[in-house]
């Protein structure tokens, strides 16, 4: 799951961290490292109770990031041997991004459909969407618009580029409050940007409607909207929407 443009983060970032605590538990993968950065936390990754324990009894608002870790068996690196991994920042570039193993739950589960709307709901993002995406390929890192490269998965420029440039250009630019898509995701979540934007003659939200294969579009609450779209259609959907200037194209901001 990545979510951007966090509208309530600095209000809700101990909400939306206790929802993943309890998300993560249910789901039998227990976070065990954590890294804070704020007033009164050092920013470096630690004991997950000891920290957490502290955090509890912190003041939110003054805390800019959180990144929680449960990690694999001997595993030593937080970034590269997780489970799952859950982060959020409440900067002026504010975003969430939660990855966590297929082995622990797959993306169209309806418990992690579920828990990403209560994100939604908590963090009113101006943009979102779940994916699902080999570990080996750095789904953390994809999220965040940054290259995550081995031997076994390695990509053409192209691809590099898309992915590099989504963060350098697309997030630093806010693209997504132009009501733009970084692309077709098989859940998307939409702001008033989006949905209010025009194809051809129709709003986004008539354009879907107008089309069963398109998809369905339906609010969450009265600032943020979710598009379901059928696996196998992205591809396309993404093709006709490129062609209306509403997927992200870094060429288009040199």
């Amino acid at each position: 799951m990545a979510l951007y443009g966090l509208a309530n983060a600095p209000d809700n970032i101990r909400m939306f961290h206790e929802n993943a605590v309890e998300y993560f538990r249910s789901i039998g993968c227990h976070p065990d490292r954590i890294s804070i950065d704020g007033s009164g936390f050092s920013g470096k990754t630690g004991d997950f109770k000891k920290i957490n324990a502290r955090f509890s009894r912190a003041t939110p608002t003054e805390v800019a990031s959180i990144s929680m870790y449960s990690m694999l068996p001997n595993g030593d690196t937080p970034l590269v041997d997780w489970q799952a991994i859950s982060f959020i920042d409440t900067s002026s570039k504010s975003c969430v991004v939660v990855a966590i193993h297929s082995s622990f739950v797959e993306m169209n589960d309806p418990s992690f459909v579920e828990f990403s709307r209560t994100c939604v709901s908590l963090l009113s993002p101006a943009y979102g969407y779940l994916f699902s995406q080999a570990k080996d390929n750095g789904p953390f890192f994809y999220a965040m618009g940054m290259n995550f490269g081995v031997p076994s998965n390695f990509k053409t420029s192209d691809s590099q580029l898309a992915i590099s440039r989504w963060g350098d250009v697309g997030l630093e630019q806010e693209v997504y409050r132009q009501g733009v898509l970084r692309d077709v995701f098989p859940y998307n979540y939409l702001s008033e940007a989006h949905v209010s934007r025009r194809i051809g003659d129709k709003t986004f939200t008539q354009w879907v409607d107008s089309d069963s294969w398109r998809g369905t579009i339906r609010p969450i609450n009265e600032k943020a909207w979710l598009w379901r779209v059928a696996t196998g259609d992205e591809p396309r959907l993404s093709a006709e929407l490129n062609d209306h200037g509403m997927i992200f194209d870094w060429r288009s901001y040199q």
